[in-house]
């Protein structure tokens, strides 16, 4: 068991300030300019296929965030940062590529984050899973049917829609009734065939588990984005009326059998 080596990242005045047991993530208010970040992850600088994490290994923290609503999005757990190109979330600057992810996410009601919201939420605070395995096709192809779908809306971003989420499945369990402004220990259990997520000690989901390489991530930002069925990809800012702040404690890592 070890204590994840995190390195800060923030932008638009967010703040991430050491505390004696973990950090405090802010974000502070304003209209939706500019782009507002604090972040803590250790994949800073470095190429995908040398992410740090693999299965069969536990994320365990405690974590509260106060106005838990008032961002765009906010959490913590595992990805492999697809959108790249300074796109989305933060992070270095990487070709965009398919999403695998494991995370507890918050999602402001602008975003629509799910191609199957029969079994993953597309906004709220949940805990979900994204796993892609396309077959044969490239990015360009994908940018190519990207900007089809933008051009031709409706009937464009449908067609994309539905080959996205061909391409993509995800599970996830939304958390409605749970209050994240209270402290909670939170755990994330990620092996070759699954994922766990429990809080409290209490299991609330079991997933098909993403494909590593990953990085580990906490933050909480401005951003929303959606691609809601049969309309085009929407993304942007949102404004932050009070001060958000996310606090996390005693955050490990260990190894699993």
């Amino acid at each position: 068991m070890s204590a994840p080596q995190l390195r800060p990242r923030t932008a638009g005045g967010g703040r991430v300030e050491p505390t004696a047991r973990g950090w405090r993530l802010v974000l502070p208010p304003g209209p939706a300019r500019p782009y507002r970040l604090a972040q803590l992850d250790d994949y800073a600088g470095l190429p995908r296929s040398r992410f740090p994490h693999t299965p069969g290994r536990r994320l365990r923290l405690r974590a509260r965030v106060h106005n838990p609503r008032g961002a765009g999005t906010w959490g913590f757990g595992w990805w492999n940062h697809p959108f790249g190109l300074g796109l989305g979330f933060g992070g270095p600057r990487l070709f965009p590529t398919w999403p695998q992810s494991a995370w507890f996410f918050y999602a402001a009601a602008p975003n629509f984050l799910s191609f199957h919201p029969h079994r993953a939420p597309a906004q709220g605070f949940f805990a979900g899973v994204t796993r892609s395995q396309p077959r044969g096709v490239s990015w360009p192809t994908v940018f190519l049917a990207l900007s089809a779908g933008v051009l031709l809306w409706p009937r464009g971003a449908a067609w994309l829609w539905h080959r996205v989420a061909a391409w993509v499945q995800q599970e996830g369990q939304a958390l409605d009734p749970l209050d994240p402004s209270q402290w909670h220990e939170y755990v994330l259990e990620w092996r070759p065939d699954q994922v766990r997520f429990a809080i409290d000690g209490h299991e609330v989901a079991r997933t098909l588990a993403p494909r590593p390489p990953l990085g580990l991530v906490l933050w909480v930002d401005n951003q929303y984005a959606a691609w809601p069925p049969k309309q085009r990809p929407r993304w942007g800012l949102l404004p932050v009326p009070q001060e958000v702040v996310l606090d996390i404690e005693d955050a490990t890592i260990e190894a699993v059998g």
